[in-house]
């Protein structure tokens, strides 16, 4: 899909497998990661991808919330009417539902993924070069992104689940919270830079 560094890109997905490795991959090529709240609106969803100026989205066909499929891939496709600069969306089949497909577009993950390399350079990066730009809510008035860099937010993490909570590689934690939300990426870097075991969960109780 042709990410490079500084390229945004945005994960409207749920608490899943693929999403931890999307959020590294796309790390790791140096790309600005966005993370979207699974739970947005079509207009929530453009808002910020228009004002991020993101080139690539990666979702899923939906996901389960209380026992009951919840549809993503048609709130992405509205999103994307709206928001013009993305070219590109990635689509995990996380439901396995038939979806609505937008040729040269859309991308199936199942199709796309295994024909990568397993090798991949990790681009360089600066302390201070933008590493993800995290929204409000937008409860009061346009949502703000704010930058985090390479150098900050994952030190901060993995100081803060060090010091605070007393994490050691050996231990196992489960945070109930969504990607979208600050701390999905809180717990990914944080107990993956401390080398603990995450536990992810897509949905609600």
């Amino acid at each position: 899909l042709g990410v490079t560094k500084g390229d945004r890109v945005a994960l409207f997905m749920p608490m899943c497998p693929e999403l931890v490795i999307a959020f590294f991959a796309a790390i790791k090529l140096g790309g600005v990661v966005l993370p979207l709240f699974s739970g947005y609106g079509a207009d929530a969803v453009a808002t910020r991808l228009r004002d991020a100026e993101a080139t690539l989205l990666i979702t899923a066909d939906g996901f389960w919330r209380r026992g009951q499929a919840i549809a993503m891939k048609p709130v992405a496709d509205q999103a994307l009417d709206a928001a013009p600069l993305v070219l590109n969306m990635l689509v995990v089949p996380r439901l396995g539902t038939d979806v609505q497909w937008t040729n040269r577009r859309d991308h199936r993950w199942e199709e796309l993924i295994p024909r990568q390399s397993d090798a991949c350079d990790t681009a360089r990066t600066d302390a201070e070069d933008p590493l993800m730009i995290i929204y409000t809510s937008g409860t009061t008035g346009l949502p703000k992104g704010t930058v985090h860099s390479h150098c900050g937010f994952p030190i901060k993490a993995a100081q803060d689940m060090a010091h605070c909570f007393d994490v050691h590689d050996t231990d196992t934690m489960y945070w109930v919270t969504d990607i979208g939300w600050m701390m999905g990426p809180w717990e990914l870097f944080g107990m993956t830079l401390l080398g603990g075991t995450t536990v992810i969960y897509d949905g609600a109780l």
